[in-house]
């Protein structure tokens, strides 16, 4: 499974909540567990300390309720994120995210 995703800087929580809600549903659905997932794109969290997988302080509460519920996600699904060097100013944002670390080179 390959999908591509963008989340505004300003996106709501729910907004949000409803793309993982529609990501879970697809990886839900495919029965083989020999499946691959691959993710990418802009997500613009940059509270997301991907060095330890924790939210840092700052930014608006609904910023933060965004950043636990992609990790907590990124967990549920056995996913783990690539990029650790910074993609927009001192920030990671740009995100390669998958469950198979061989696709990653």
């Amino acid at each position: 499974m390959c999908c591509c995703a963008y989340r505004p800087p300003n996106a709501s929580l729910s907004s949000f909540k409803a793309l993982l809600s529609f990501f879970s549903s697809c990886i839900s659905s495919i029965n083989d567990d020999s499946y691959d997932i691959m993710m990418t794109g802009d997500y613009n969290l940059p509270l997301i300390d991907w060095q330890t997988n924790c939210v840092q302080p700052g930014g608006t509460q609904e910023i933060q309720q965004s950043a636990q519920k992609f990790l907590a996600f990124l967990s549920d699904h056995l996913l783990s994120q690539y990029v650790m060097c910074p993609t927009r100013g001192n920030n990671v944002l740009d995100l390669f995210i998958t469950n198979n670390d061989r696709v990653v080179t």
